[in-house]
């Protein structure tokens, strides 16, 4: 990158199934929040890089509707609308926009909220089933218009009958999970989970469970991004970002290539590959013992286990001989990574909370 960026600002509202506020006002609220942990205000932000996915929410040229919410009037605005990765998306983006030098501060906003009719009229899962089914090419992809469940349980199945993985070791990445999310007061489902629990679930697409599937939620997030020529002047604390890569395929593709055709593990072809690069490019060559935390975008449980192991956090196929090995293994890793997770969460408050200063 021709400059060094960083993270000086974050905000985001409480994760729920159904916000009382309108999306403008999740927006809102985000953006002010990322502001104050800036300790900036809207005039020193350059340019805003809003994630959204219209098609999916019901709407239409969103950023007209949030121009006045979050701070873009005026102001150079790029929209990003990638699907389940927009938020990821939209933040590279504006760190390539401030590396480059388009910019000095860039702010993301990223915001989901569901327009559709009353659910007693219509769920919203066969609501936002139609925008999926949409979206999709009416030849070559018509027939996977199945939304994450379906897709995402080809994947597991493949990965259950390749690895030989014990639901019971789905189960426990389950609970880790759940633990973590009770001690984050923006989560949404903050309730403690057992094995049991997640065990003894609907089952919606076998092998995937209603517990293993991440929930319908609305709710706004904000992050602001400077670069080094003037974070010295909004924070002695900046988060610097080292590097970033950014790779796409259609999931729904491998995950039929492994349940048909199966190969000899089950594998994320685009995040191996994008792996593969930044671990050359930051000279990582056990990202298990070198990595500290890592922070992993999950749309299912299963997808934990496959893409730790696509990610070489975990050998893959550990269990192919012994199942309670394979348990063992990863109980342990989960444990570890809870314990990691709740450490840097005692550095970020300890780094922003007012109260701790």
């Amino acid at each position: 990158m021709k400059r060094r960026v960083a993270i000086v600002g974050f905000g985001q509202t409480e994760m729920t199934a159904h916000s009382p506020f309108t999306k403008a006002e999740l927006a809102n609220q985000a953006v002010r929040r990322a502001l104050a942990d800036a300790r900036i205000t809207m005039k020193q932000v350059e340019e805003i890089v809003l994630g959204d996915i219209d098609w999916v929410s019901g709407t239409a040229e969103s950023e007209m509707e949030l121009a006045d919410f979050v701070g873009h009037y005026r102001k150079p605005l790029v929209k990003i609308e990638t699907g389940g990765t927009v938020g990821g998306s939209a933040a590279i983006s504006a760190i390539h926009h401030v590396a480059a030098g388009a910019c000095d501060v860039a702010m993301i906003s990223t915001t989901s909220k569901f327009v559709g009719p009353p659910g007693d009229v219509m769920p919203r899962g066969p609501f936002l089933q139609a925008g999926i089914s949409s979206g999709v090419h009416a030849l070559t992809e018509k027939w996977c218009a199945i939304g994450a469940v379906g897709t995402l349980s080809l994947m597991a199945a493949a990965y259950a009958k390749l690895s030989g993985c014990p639901e019971e070791a789905v189960a426990i990445a389950r609970v880790k999970a759940s633990e973590n999310a009770a001690r984050n007061p923006f989560a949404h489902l903050r309730e403690r989970l057992s094995v049991e629990q997640v065990m003894q679930s609907p089952m919606l697409t076998a092998p995937m469970r209603q517990l293993h599937m991440c929930p319908i939620t609305e709710g706004s997030a904000s992050i602001i991004f400077a670069s080094e020529d003037v974070v010295d002047q909004i924070t002695d604390k900046p988060v610097w970002v080292k590097d970033v890569v950014s790779i796409h395929s259609a999931q729904h593709w491998s995950a039929l290539q492994d349940f048909i055709a199966p190969k000899e593990r089950c594998v994320l072809p685009s995040l191996q590959k994008a792996c593969e690069i930044l671990y050359k490019r930051n000279g990582i060559t056990r990202p298990a013992q070198q990595l500290d935390v890592v922070e992993m975008y999950e749309p299912c449980t299963w997808a934990e286990l496959v893409w730790m192991e696509t990610m070489g956090l975990a050998e893959p196929n550990q269990d192919l001989e012994d199942g309670r090995q394979w348990c063992h293994s990863h109980r342990w890793r989960a444990a570890d990574q809870s314990l990691r997770r709740r450490h840097l969460h005692q550095r970020w408050r300890a780094l922003h909370d007012p109260a701790l200063r």
